[in-house]
């Protein structure tokens, strides 16, 4: 079960707490305001964390959403999940985290346009390979950076807040506060969770995976949370409102604030670990998509294939991987996140949908484990993320519009790949 914990905190623990207290703040520039987005995030990323448990337990399968989605919705919805996580949800997550994790060296090293893409491309293909040596290569590798890299934020965290406050905190409500700028401050915050969903990726090679997915992800997310909040909160100690909203590193710069340059370099060595280790989760995860979805016969052959000695589906790590280092290329780090964050909620709200789909059509199939709080915590989250996708088309209408452009292309090619199925798995 640790294992599984383990790969969850390191999957959503990356760079985003350093990187996005500005862009949380940008809609609405109030410490209530942010702290609120991020909570209500952690929240309804555990309520759907909680409804992928009981579809986990029911379907302890390699292959996450995509095997959730072919049980509720049909074989059409899931492939349209594994297309749009290669082409932009996980394949952009990873490029975001990249290039997250060579912006941050830059502040270390020189490194001009060119060898900063070339660092990001690097960081990929180097953990694609370790992925394809084996899983627990793979987990052990991520319990090394979690430890380095909960360490270093305990140290940040107890050391910021033991001194005395840079910033005095206006927790007031904010005023003329709208629901357009939530949902704006929503879209960093969202993101800075994603990666919940990389622990059902691998259930069908956990042990016992019906009584260690529910646990492990309740656990791990209530990890993350803990660690957002109190991070979000230390750093808008240490820097006012205008000088978070100036900076793209709010983190690193608190902490230079209080302790001086040399702390700083040293904290922004540890959330390069950090990225590391979330980068490596992500491509642990995502491969296993593909690998569900080639053994289905709806996409490419080579993708089903398992390493003869590593036993991993190595042809799907490596052409993951190439495909993201090719997305580094085409947009900044905030553009891959709107589009992450956009299409992956389309398939959550599908996926925790499902749970309530598969309790009313089938009620006597066995349940080791059942959503708490059922129906609320379902309709809850389906009804935030509807709205959320809503304020999305609102808010950045251009980026919605071409992920959702996106995932339907999609369609002609399940017909392709319908059409090429052996009539024994149709």
């Amino acid at each position: 079960m640790w294992d599984v914990v383990s790969l969850v905190v390191s999957a959503v623990i990356g760079s985003a707490i350093f990187l996005i207290p500005a862009t949380l703040l940008r809609p609405q520039p109030s410490p209530l305001a942010a702290m609120l987005a991020m909570v209500f995030a952690g929240l309804l990323s555990w309520f759907g964390a909680l409804a992928y448990a009981e579809m986990g337990a029911m379907f302890p399968d390699t292959g996450g959403e995509y095997v959730y989605l072919r049980e509720s919705w049909g074989r059409l919805s899931a492939f349209l999940l594994g297309w749009s996580f290669f082409a932009v949800i996980q394949g952009g997550g990873l490029a975001a985290l990249a290039v997250g994790f060579s912006t941050l060296l830059g502040g270390v090293v020189p490194l001009t346009p060119w060898t900063a893409k070339a660092v990001a491309v690097s960081l990929l293909m180097g953990l694609t390979f370790v992925n394809v040596l084996g899983v627990r290569q793979g987990a052990w590798f991520g319990h090394v950076m979690n430890a380095i890299k909960l360490s270093g934020l305990l140290w940040m965290i107890v050391t910021i807040a033991t001194r005395p406050a840079a910033a005095a905190l206006d927790w007031s409500w904010p005023r003329n506060w709208t629901l357009l700028q939530f949902s704006a401050a929503l879209v960093p915050a969202l993101w800075a969770y994603e990666g919940w969903n990389m622990a059902p990726c691998v259930a069908g090679e956990m042990v016992d995976a019906r009584r260690t997915l529910p646990r492990a992800l309740g656990i791990g997310l209530g990890v993350v949370m803990a660690v957002y909040c109190v991070s979000l909160w230390v750093t808008m100690r240490a820097l006012p409102v205008p000088q978070i909203l100036a900076t793209t590193a709010a983190g690193t710069s608190a902490v230079q604030t209080v302790l001086g340059g040399g702390a700083a370099l040293w904290v922004t060595l540890t959330i390069l670990f950090a990225l590391v280790g979330c980068t490596n989760s992500c491509i642990l995860g995502a491969a296993r998509v593909y690998y569900a979805q080639a053994r289905d016969g709806l996409f490419f052959e080579p993708f089903g294939r398992v390493h003869p000695r590593f036993r991993t589906p190595a042809f799907s790590l490596i052409a993951h991987g190439v495909w993201s280092s090719l997305l580094v290329f085409t947009g900044t780090y905030e553009t891959l996140i709107s589009y992450c964050t956009f299409g992956a909620w389309i398939f959550y709200a599908l996926v925790v949908a499902g749970v309530m789909l598969l309790r009313r059509r089938n009620p006597s199939t066995t349940r080791p484990y059942r959503v708490w709080g059922y129906p609320w915590t379902p309709m809850i989250f389906i009804a935030v993320a509807a709205a959320f996708i809503l304020s999305c088309f609102i808010t950045t209408p251009g980026s919605s519009f071409a992920g959702l452009a996106l995932i339907l292309s999609g369609i002609p090619l399940y017909l392709y790949w319908r059409r090429r199925v052996t009539p024994g798995r149709a």
